[in-house]
């Protein structure tokens, strides 16, 4: 989770190459989303590096140069996708967004279930709380922008 958490930021980086970054209510959301994602990231890193775990910089930085191809990959594939979709590209995002905060919150709440300390499952409701409201933001968004989006109805 620390490695997912301290990885939006590359995330947030090939959003903003996408029509997103021209949308005021998503880069604004996107803007506190990013601050605390970093932040749940940081917090994780304390709780492994009490228990003699890399965390922080020098696992990022590893992380990163180990994902640095694969990540060039997506960026393109990103942006590809962005331009062949266009504005409705921000409905599959938002979608995107709901899917991936609650898989994340799911996976706090079996973490805090399966490592049973008390100091751990308070930290760990606190990051849930806040990844409850990325929920409610990108599950919001993704229903109206695609109950605006035009395209075959069932």
């Amino acid at each position: 989770m620390h490695d997912v958490e301290h990885h939006t930021v590359c995330y947030l980086r090939d959003l903003l190459l996408t029509p997103a970054h021209q949308d005021p209510e998503i880069t604004s959301f996107l803007s506190c989303w990013v601050f605390e994602e970093m932040w749940h990231g940081e917090a994780i890193g304390q709780v492994l590096a009490a228990h003699g775990e890399e965390a922080g910089p020098p696992r990022i930085t590893a992380l990163r140069e180990r994902n640095r191809r694969k990540e060039a990959f997506l960026t393109m594939t990103t942006i590809g996708s962005a331009a062949f979709a266009g504005r409705a590209f921000i409905a599959l995002h938002m979608t995107w967004g709901a899917i991936n905060e609650w898989t994340t919150q799911a996976g706090y709440a079996r973490l805090a279930e399966k490592a049973g300390h008390p100091t751990l499952r308070e930290l760990l409701r606190r990051i849930m709380k806040q990844e409850g409201g990325h929920i409610d933001f990108y599950a919001s968004e993704a229903s109206r922008r695609l109950a605006d989006s035009p395209g075959p109805r069932r």
